[in-house]
């Protein structure tokens, strides 16, 4: 039927249809081109993402990684900048990790405040807008200029700085911010202001918020590794500063070396390299086959049979083939599962100390004889005051007639004759000392068990440590009674002598007189003056 046929009804129906079509085909071209937006905003930000997770994959810093994704946020959503706050170890601040701001930028605000821009580090105090947007734990969007202006205000407590945030404000030239809180798994590690002079819509907060989970991800698997490098590097310097050689036995059934430190490489000579992979015993005993016997125990062995630790002695051969005799310690590693999945060996060289001990063996030895058979009593005194007796040797206690446990522990005043004779000891020691170093009384009576006294010899010293600083004391006694019995006896045996040369010689001048009338009583006279003579000059 042609158009001229057509009736009026007819043409409006067709009408009506006609623009249905159109509008559907309108409708279908806005979703189309709506559906290229969306693919090629996600392709923008899969590519973002993939980008982050490539630099932590290459090693990249933690401050490398956020530069680049400052980059790449500000050029998919056509922001002025995009700024990452890392979370401080305690949870409480907002860190900035580098500067985000141009140069140009910097210079400005720098010449506005008078100072160099001071280190950002927000507080998370309560109440505060970011600490709001880390609980929420989604993005934030603001165009509201004073909302803006108390964000910034939250970075400093400066009262002076804060009075400049409105012109700060101007120079940043800010519009609009999305503060997007990086949390996974209701963890965060910190937040990211992405901000422009025009404003943002709800397309770019949802992205952002879809985004944000991956690049949390990203940026926390790289803090871990960070910290795990750091934890590694920390045990490493605490292994490698060790003075004793240490060995990790990856394989305790074929004795293989996994790892070993620097004081193991100084012992043993030899590379990590040239030793890693080798056997234990082939390093440290020069030898094809593992240790064996009772004499020279295999402590791989015994930590797998017992499954805890050990400790043996063995003789072990330096880099030029000398023996060490060495102390190994000996202790399993082991998996989350319970099962032993390698042994750890700490070889201390105790070559040296063994024979300072066999020396000191021998000089404590050689001291103890010479202590014990002094033919003088012999007292060691702790340095406190009253100084008390920590030692006596034998002659000590044949000497007082006290009993070696009634003697220790208790001052010396038992053995002095009386309090006044001790007052007079203590006041004659110290001034002695000063002056000499020691004290010494050629003649000092003391008093034994039975309460007789005796005459002594006695002389004192201080025992002096390392430092210079007394520690102790020593006293000599020796007993003088026999040789003051002797002095007394030749004392007796001399005027015995005196009285018989006088006698002679007085009979000698009896018998002068007699034979000479005219010298008698001369020959006495001057004999008494001769015996006067002598008895003033003490003869």
């Amino acid at each position: 039927m042609s158009d001229k046929n057509k009736t009026e009804g007819q043409l409006i129906k067709e009408s009506a249809e006609m623009r249905q079509r159109i509008a559907e085909l309108e409708t279908s071209g806005a979703e189309r081109k709506r559906a290229e937006e969306e693919v090629q905003e996600r392709t923008e930000d899969l590519a973002l993402i993939n980008s982050v997770n490539n630099a932590v994959n290459r090693g990249d810093t933690t401050e490398e990684i956020i530069q680049l994704l400052s980059r790449k946020v500000e050029k998919v959503f056509s922001c002025k900048r995009a700024t990452v706050y890392l979370l401080s170890e305690d949870g409480r601040h907002l860190l900035m990790p580098y500067p985000a701001l141009s140069p140009t930028t910097t210079k400005q605000i720098e010449k506005l405040i008078g100072m160099e821009i001071p280190a950002v580090r927000i507080p998370l105090k309560a109440g505060s807008l970011y600490g709001k947007v880390l609980q929420k734990g989604r993005p934030q969007l603001t165009s509201d200029p004073k909302t803006i202006q108390s964000l910034m205000g939250e970075f400093t407590e400066n009262k002076m700085l804060r009075k400049l945030i409105p012109s700060i404000y101007r120079i940043l030239g800010i519009g609009s911010v999305i503060s997007v809180p990086l949390v996974s798994e209701g963890e965060a590690v910190g937040l990211m202001d992405v901000s422009r002079r025009g404003p943002f819509g709800e397309s770019d907060l949802k992205r952002l918020g879809v985004i944000s989970q991956d690049l949390t991800i990203a940026i926390k698997r790289k803090q871990t590794e960070e910290e795990l490098h750091k934890s590694y590097d920390y045990l490493d310097r605490i292994l490698n500063s060790m003075f004793d050689a240490l060995c990790v036995v990856i394989d305790p059934n074929n004795y293989t070396i996994k790892d070993v430190n620097k004081c193991f490489l100084k012992q043993y000579g030899g590379t990590r390299e040239e030793i890693i992979g080798r056997r234990c015993y082939e390093i440290t005993h020069r030898r094809p086959q593992p240790c064996s016997g009772p004499e020279h125990l295999c402590p791989l062995r015994k930590v797998m049979e017992t499954e805890s630790s050990v400790r043996t002695e063995h003789i072990h051969l330096d880099d030029e083939g000398k023996d060490l005799l060495t102390e190994v310690y000996a202790f399993p590693l082991l998996k989350t599962t319970g099962e032993i999945e390698s042994v750890v060996e700490i070889i201390r060289d105790v070559t040296e100390s063994r024979r300072a001990e066999k020396a000191l063996r021998k000089s404590k030895e050689l001291f103890e004889k010479t202590f014990t058979s002094q033919r003088d009593a012999i007292f060691v005194l702790d340095a406190k005051t009253p100084p008390t007796i920590i030692d006596c040797n034998p002659m000590a206690i044949e000497t007082f007639g006290y009993t070696r446990q009634e003697m220790l522990g208790r001052t010396t005043a038992f053995l002095h004759v009386n309090e006044t004779a001790l007052h007079k000891f203590q006041e004659d020691l110290y001034p002695a000392i000063e002056e000499r170093g020691f004290l010494y009384l050629p003649e000092f009576k003391m008093k034994r068990k039975d309460g007789t006294i005796f005459p002594t010899e006695r002389s004192i010293a201080p025992l002096v440590g390392g430092q210079g600083k007394r520690i102790g004391w020593v006293s000599v006694v020796r007993d003088i009674t026999d040789r003051k019995k002797g002095e007394a006896k030749l004392e007796r045996t001399l005027g015995k002598l005196r009285r018989v040369l006088g006698a002679t010689i007085q009979a000698m001048a009896l018998t002068v007189e007699m034979k000479d009338a005219y010298t008698a009583g001369h020959q006495r006279r001057v004999t008494d003056l001769a015996r006067s003579i002598a008895k003033e000059m003490h003869l």
